[in-house]
């Protein structure tokens, strides 16, 4: 804090991390940039205001002990910001499996898949997946961000147009911009804003146009309407994908996510 002394501590208490998004730095120093950013989270550091990268001290469940950033203490929380929504990450049967999986593999593949990285319980998950899913065939990634960007920027290109809903996570604006497709957005679950869009689009796209949203979404937890969502994108010659990471095991009699008809899932990538 000798150091804060020296400095404007009610400019730290102005800002927030919205200040430090590339396209609001005041100079194109990239160093200077990240040192404003440093002080900024050494200063709510210190009085106790800084709630990113909590230093977690067990395993990720309904209760947890965390670190007091200033006592440096374990106390004990309650988690509100866990994705583990059924607690797998848990369950005996998932340890027991994760430890014998070490046992016989190692601590890790030791190459990407489409070298020497493939093993057989991935090909077993995938075709466990696909069972769940109702699907032809499936494809694990290492996580859901890099599905997002994998799929969108492996599959779209120039000619192409992504339309995404205007709440889509960040790995679907990202692997959108990636892909060097068209991007355009619609109003969050708004179908008539969804039904313009396709409508402009289809005079001015000279390749495929895919629609892009999330069955459950991560930040508000709206479910999206999606056989209304399918039947404008089939009106319109589009197609459709949908981003299930919040869905899968939460919606649905048997937990098969937001895709409840035969319809839906012969069209859903």
């Amino acid at each position: 804090m000798d150091n804060m002394a020296k400095k404007d501590i009610d400019s730290f208490q102005e800002k927030t991390l919205a200040d430090f998004v590339i396209q609001r730095r005041t100079e194109p120093d990239i160093f200077s940039w990240v040192d404003s950013f440093s002080e900024t989270i050494n200063y709510l550091s210190s009085i106790g205001h800084n709630m990113y990268r909590r230093v977690m001290l067990s395993a990720n469940s309904n209760h947890v002990l965390v670190e007091d950033p200033l006592t440096k203490k374990e106390i004990e929380m309650i988690m509100m910001g866990s994705n583990s929504y059924l607690g797998l990450n848990n369950h005996p049967r998932v340890i027991k499996a994760a430890k014998e999986a070490i046992d016989r593999y190692g601590s890790g593949a030791g190459s990407p898949p489409h070298f020497s990285g493939y093993y057989d319980i991935h090909r077993k998950l995938e075709t466990n997946l696909a069972w769940l899913k109702g699907s032809e065939d499936a494809m694990i990634f290492a996580s859901g961000y890099s599905t997002n960007v994998g799929i969108l920027s492996c599959f779209l290109g120039p000619k192409d147009t992504i339309i995404i809903d205007k709440l889509a996570h960040a790995s679907i604006i990202d692997g959108a911009l990636l892909s060097g497709a068209k991007l355009s957005t619609f109003r969050h679950n708004d179908m008539n804003s969804l039904e313009r869009v396709l409508s402009q689009s289809q005079k001015n796209t000279a390749g495929d146009r895919l629609v892009v949203v999330e069955g459950v979404y991560s930040m508000d937890g709206d479910i999206a309407p999606l056989q209304d969502i399918y039947n404008l994108t089939k009106k319109y010659n589009a197609k459709l994908m949908v981003d299930e990471a919040h869905a899968t095991g939460v919606l649905g009699k048997t937990g098969k996510g937001s895709p409840n008809t035969s319809t839906l899932k012969e069209k859903l990538i």
